[in-house]
């Protein structure tokens, strides 16, 4: 998943980058609450993590003119990799590339 902003919009619409970052950070995954017992509290988590493009270009930003910000206003998010530049290749097609560590004490 990637969203891609448009410089001119952000300067347009009086938006940073950083505001940017800061509202889709929150939707990581987060405590959402506290169930409080007589001897014990839980903390309750939660999946909400949004999985595809469509849902990111609905995502608020900020609130401008009496009115929310998202970020189809700003740019667009996209499917695809996290980083583009880096790719595998098998046989002359593409593949996956994949890192593997043994860790200290496996065998």
């Amino acid at each position: 998943m990637r969203v891609q902003l448009d410089p001119a919009k952000l300067v347009a619409k009086g938006v940073s980058l950083e505001m940017c970052g800061h509202s889709c950070r929150w939707r990581r995954r987060t405590a959402k609450g506290i169930d409080r017992g007589h001897k014990r509290a839980f903390t309750i988590y939660t999946n909400d993590q949004l999985t595809k493009a469509k849902a990111w270009n609905d995502v608020i930003v900020s609130y401008h003119n009496d009115g929310p910000l998202r970020v189809r206003d700003i740019g667009t998010a996209i499917d695809g990799a996290q980083d583009t530049t880096q790719a595998g290749w098998a046989d002359g097609k593409r593949g996956v590339f994949l890192v593997i560590f043994q860790q200290p004490g496996a065998t």
